[in-house]
């Protein structure tokens, strides 16, 4: 069991906590529509907190992933020199 394999990586977290923010930002409309609408302002407040958390988050990570992309040393290519050609004859008269 203390094979290195076991451990969860950062970039697989960040996958799973991401995906979990979409899908709940995803489905709260469905859950909305099955349990009918809000009878007291604390069932308001702990619906709006959910959308407000849930699309923070997965707009952050997203967000973070695209930084880190964007950051990420590329690789350098190769310089090529240029030959110069010489025109063509024009062929055409």
């Amino acid at each position: 069991m203390d094979d290195e394999t076991d451990k969860p990586d950062g970039a697989g977290i960040r996958y799973w906590a991401e995906f979990c923010a979409w899908s709940a930002l995803v489905m709260t409309p469905i859950i909305w529509w099955l349990q009918g609408p809000s009878v007291s302002s604390d069932q308001i407040v702990v619906r709006t907190a959910l959308v407000v958390i849930s699309g923070v988050v997965a707009v952050g990570l997203r967000g973070g992933k695209l930084v880190r992309m964007w950051r990420a040393p590329r690789p350098r290519r190769k310089l090529v020199s240029v030959v110069q050609l010489e025109p063509r004859a024009d062929t055409s008269k």
